[in-house]
Formats: C-alpha cells, structure tokens, sequence
C-alpha cells in the first residue's frame, strides 16, 4: 500500500450563525432540519464546542488556527491575518495534503507581502493562506453563483455595481417574501451540488473545507423555507 492509499478523506463543514439550541436545546425539537441530522449521525459532530470570539473574520481565524484572537490578531473583520501564522491548511500541506476550500474563509491579506495599491488589500474576503480554492462562494465579491444564476435565466446584477445586494432582497413587498431564486437554485444547493460535481475528479487524501453562509443575514429564503414557520409560534429569543 503506497503512501497516499493510507492518507483519510476529510470533509470540514461549518455553517454559519446557526444557533447551537438549534441542534441540540430548546429548539431542536422546533426546527426541522432532517437532513441535516442524518448527516451528523454518519459523521463527527462538535457538539461542545464554542467560538472563542466574533464576528465572521475573526472567528474562523481562531477555528483555523486555533489560537484565540490575541494572538493570531486579526480582530475584526478586515484586519489582517499575519501570513506567517500557521493554520489548518498550511500544516496539513505538510502533510502532504492539499486543503481544498469550497466557500469562503473572510481573509484579510497581510500587506507586507503585497504592493500598497494591489486589489487584494481593498476586500476582506480572501483566502487563507493555505487553501486552494476549488470554488468562490465570496458574500460581497462573489461572481460564481451570480454567474449560475445569470445562465438560468435570472436577472442578477454582477458585484460590481451598487445595486449587487438585490440578490439578497425579497422579491415582493414584505420581509417574508421568498427570494428571486428557487430552492435549487439557492447559494446553498449551488455550493453542495459542485461540490458533489467536483469531488469526483479529486484523488483519496483529500480535506475539503465546504462552508456555507446561511443562516448568516441577510434574512432571505426561497420558497418553501420562508414560509415554513410562523415566527409568532416561535419561542422567545
């Protein structure tokens, strides 16, 4: 058996602002998430683990690096991450692994490794330094759903324009409005089903660090999901 047989493949998922009551307290028997359930029967689920500090940048700079954010030091989003700090990717490459990004880790770049006027410094959403990036799911930046979305027949205005967050507005008069887009259609199907497309063509000794945005804000879902519940038989906060 070579040594690449013997190498496992790792499938890192986070979801992101999904309330821990959700899975397991108050509210799990409210929320129905079975699918979500049967995949963490069938996988390793952290069921005690707690972020160390917030908001989005931050957080995945300590879950990555697992230092807390005075010592890695990107404390808010948009500040750098030094990119000499050590993190999941760049220890697994070291391994021999390469660390496979389908989503997004709200990196900021450390400007001593890049010219004053590169467009790298002007978003917070890079890559870490370590990951290859297989797809780009970027909130603010991103054009490969936008892209999808385009092809299907939808009118989605690119990210480079002022009116790029209409693709995170309800299409109708009311903030319980479904999105402009079907189910299948959504960011999160988009991001599983090329995933599932890709993995195909990877070698075993993969690590594929899949991230999704939802339920982060802003607050919009396609049909059925944002009339699945009536918030005034939800439970109080």
């Amino acid at each position: 058996m070579n040594r690449s047989s013997t190498k496992p493949n790792v499938l890192f998922v986070v979801l992101d602002q999904l309330r821990a009551d959700v899975l397991n307290g108050a509210l799990a028997e409210t929320v129905d998430l079975p699918n979500l359930r049967a995949f963490m029967d069938d996988a390793v689920t952290f069921t005690n683990h707690v972020t160390v500090t917030c908001p989005c940048g931050p957080a995945r700079a300590s879950l990555l690096t697992g230092q807390y954010a005075m010592n890695h030091r990107a404390v808010r989003n948009g500040t750098p991450l030094p990119l000499d700090k050590p993190n999941l990717a760049t220890e697994l490459r070291r391994g021999g692994i390469q660390p496979l990004l389908y989503g997004y880790t709200d990196t900021s770049a450390d400007p001593r490794h890049h010219a004053a006027d590169d467009p790298i410094l002007t978003s917070y959403e890079q890559v870490m330094n370590g990951f290859l990036e297989a797809l780009e799911m970027r909130f603010d930046d991103g054009r490969s759903w936008r892209g999808y979305l385009n092809e299907l027949g939808y009118n989605v205005p690119n990210c480079d324009v002022p009116e790029r967050d209409a693709i995170y507005i309800p299409a109708g008069d009311r903030p319980t409005a479904p999105a402009l887009y079907s189910a299948e259609h959504s960011d999160t199907a988009f991001l599983t089903d090329r995933f599932l497309a890709d993995l195909p063509t990877r070698a075993d000794g993969w690590c594929a660090h899949v991230t999704y945005i939802r339920p982060h804000p802003p607050f919009v879902a396609p049909a059925p999901y944002n009339s699945m519940y009536d918030p005034a038989a939800m439970m109080p906060a």
